[in-house]
Formats: C-alpha cells, sequence, structure tokens
C-alpha cells in the first residue's frame, strides 16, 4: 500500500513539473502585450528638398570650379574633388564611371576622357564652362532644372537637368543633362557622354 502511495505522489509530482515547465516556454515564446512592429512608410521627398539638395552642392561646386587656379590642367580637376569629398551625394553607377574617368586621365593624361565641365555641361561649343553661379529654379518629377550665369542678377546663359534618386530626405545625382538652345530638349547627358568617350578610347604611346 505505502509503495503505491508513494508511486502516485511520484506521478502527480512528474505531470505537475511537465505542466509548469510547457507553460513557461509558452509564455516565452509569446511574451504578453508584443506585437510586430509595423514597417514606417517612407515620406515623399518634397520638392523643396530636392531643390535644396541640388542648390546646396552648386553653392559650394560652381565657385570652386570657376576658381581660376585650376587652368587647363587635366587632373585633378574640380570633380575629382567634388566625387572624392561627397561620394555618397552620387548614385552608385555616375560614381563608377566618374572614378574610371579619373583614374584613366590620371595614369594617362594624353587618353581620352572628360574635356568638359561635367556638372554644368561648359562645352567649348556654347562657351559655357565654369560659370561662378548656378541656381536650382523648378522641379518636374526627378529631373530639377538649373540655370547659370556670371553675375548676380544678370540673365541665366545656361540650363542643366539634373536626375535625382530620392528616398524620402535623401537623394543622390543620377544624371546630368545637357540642353539644346532652346533650353528644353536634351542635346546630351554626362552619363552618355562618358560611355561614348570611354568606349572609343584608344591606347596612346
Amino acid at each position: 500500500m505505502r509503495k503505491r502511495t508513494s508511486l502516485l505522489a511520484l506521478f502527480f509530482i512528474v505531470t505537475f513539473s511537465a505542466f509548469l515547465n510547457f507553460g513557461c516556454k509558452k509564455g516565452a515564446s509569446q511574451p504578453l502585450n508584443q506585437t510586430a512592429a509595423a514597417p514606417q512608410p517612407v515620406t515623399p521627398t518634397t520638392d523643396a528638398q530636392k531643390l535644396a539638395f541640388v542648390q546646396n552642392f552648386y553653392d559650394w561646386y560652381a565657385p570652386m570650379a570657376a576658381d581660376p587656379k585650376w587652368g587647363d590642367q587635366i587632373m585633378p580637376s574640380p570633380y575629382t574633388v567634388a566625387i572624392a569629398k561627397m561620394p555618397e551625394n552620387f548614385d552608385a553607377p555616375l560614381l563608377a564611371s566618374l572614378r574610371k574617368d579619373q583614374a584613366i586621365r590620371t595614369a594617362n593624361p594624353a587618353s581620352d576622357g572628360i574635356t568638359w565641365e561635367p556638372f554644368e555641361d561648359g562645352s567649348a561649343k556654347y562657351g559655357l564652362a565654369n560659370l561662378p553661379i548656378y541656381k536650382a529654379v523648378s522641379v518636374s518629377g526627378n529631373l530639377v532644372s538649373v540655370v547659370g550665369s556670371m553675375k548676380p542678377g544678370e540673365k541665366p546663359v545656361n540650363k542643366v537637368n539634373v536626375e535625382l534618386r530620392c528616398s524620402g530626405a535623401q537623394c543622390v545625382f543620377v544624371n546630368f543633362h545637357y540642353l539644346n538652345e532652346d533650353g528644353k530638349t536634351d542635346r546630351s547627358d554626362l552619363l552618355g557622354n562618358i560611355a561614348i568617350v570611354q568606349a572609343n578610347a584608344k591606347p596612346t604611346t
């Protein structure tokens, strides 16, 4: 009789322990009052943020690029300073293309490469190189129109459409579109021009 009582007591102890252990595990896997955080929606980038991003860049870049100290030297050049100081402002494909041009021209200045002002156009045909003042004036989707002039208050003599990619308050430069004299239609663009130059580059001796 005593042996049977002992076995029953042992059975109840083991069963109760197992019940407690299961309850602890279940509580640990499903904490009370805890739910998965919902992903936060990305706030669309405002036109004002796009204008400010582009304007901040040109406020620093245009006067620096217009400094006579650059003269006719090939490397370094203003654009190489820009990609060295603020690489995070450039989309990966554009940054890679600019760095490739820099490497080629640094190794061999006589090789083909960027001979124009990449962020301002500066085509010799239009004589627009190194204007010291650029203003971001309007936004259309992912394009910001920028106009350049020689002095404050003067009529703009150049226009570039700057293509952006933005997420929230963060933007990067994707491409720079150079316009025809009508100021409306594309003549060429930075990424396209770099691709043509690099594809046609010939080894020099």
